[in-house]
């Protein structure tokens, strides 16, 4: 048999039994149900902060600290396990998107907590924003205001 039929015949039954490649949007569907993932945590983890203040203004109290601690947790958790899953794209990034989970979930408390300042009353920092069409303004050395 000469060299040129033995190559064709190994070469045949490689591609006869050869394992089928998977999809070339295997990888991209991955990455996406990965990032679908995350972004569930993201909403579960905004969602958890936003009852633990719910829970603190019903009563009347501050934040209690094991509410927050048991939303870090889940989020962790959550994260944890989609990126178990593979194909996250990129991985290990939930200590950079939990603090973005946090603000936004602070920002939308601020804004719907219903209250706001009104014209003259001292705004920023953890105060209620200026109601609609105030702005909060201030100058260097004085206490900012909402007019």
């Amino acid at each position: 048999m000469s060299v040129a039929r033995i190559v064709v015949s190994v070469a045949a039954g490689l591609l006869l039994f050869a394992p089928p490649a998977p999809p070339a949007h295997a990888e991209s569907t991955r990455a996406l149900r990965c990032a679908f993932a995350k972004q569930r945590a993201m909403v579960r983890k905004i969602s958890a902060r936003l009852e633990c203040e719910r829970e603190a203004l019903r009563t009347g109290t501050t934040v209690d600290p094991a509410c927050t601690a048991d939303a870090a947790d889940k989020f962790a958790s959550d994260f944890a396990r989609a990126e178990a899953r593979g194909g996250c794209v990129p991985a290990g990034d939930a200590a950079a998107l939990e603090p973005v989970a946090d603000e936004c979930g602070a920002d939308i408390f601020l804004q719907l907590q219903g209250s706001c300042t009104e014209a003259g009353q001292e705004c920023g920092g953890g105060a209620p924003p200026c109601c609609t069409g105030l702005v909060c303004r201030g100058r260097i050395g004085s206490t900012p205001t909402c007019g």
